[in-house]
């Protein structure tokens, strides 16, 4: 069974493989590498959230995005998927927490880039009604 949960500090080793794996699913084609400085600083940051999908105590995918609360916005950072998980539903399962919350607290967008030769990312966030607003940006409009 698949649980969602908050990163905490024992994660590092495992989002760090997720991260540098580059057969894994990333926003990103040139994902940048997960160091301690940047997870830590990440798990400190109040404007931070994020969560994982783990399955037998091991992680598979995980969310990272940062909220903009005086503007009402929702920054996707990072969105990793274990490749052998790909299609498990785990990035509905990831999805739906960002937007369940961007819902409850009155978000009025939600943004990311993406540029990655993964089409399925494209697929999956132009299926949920985001637009390319330019070159790498896409943005969804809540409760349009």
């Amino acid at each position: 069974m698949y649980k969602l949960r908050e990163v905490k500090y024992e994660d590092y080793e495992a989002i760090k493989l997720l991260t540098n794996n580059k057969e894994n699913i990333h926003l990103h084609e040139n994902v940048s590498y997960m160091d301690k400085d940047f997870f830590d600083r990440m798990l400190l940051n109040e404007s931070i959230r994020w969560y994982a999908v783990e399955k037998d105590a091991q992680l598979h995918a995980f969310i990272l995005f940062e909220l903009d609360v005086p503007n009402k916005i929702i920054h996707i950072n990072r969105f990793t998927i274990d490749a052998e998980y790909k299609d498990k539903g785990l990035d509905e399962h990831l999805y739906s927490k960002v937007e369940r919350l961007a819902e409850r607290k009155s978000f009025i967008k939600m943004q990311t880039e993406i540029s990655t030769s993964e089409v399925d990312v494209y697929d999956f966030f132009e299926s949920k009604g985001w637009v390319n607003a330019s070159n790498e940006s896409y943005v969804f409009i809540m409760n349009k």
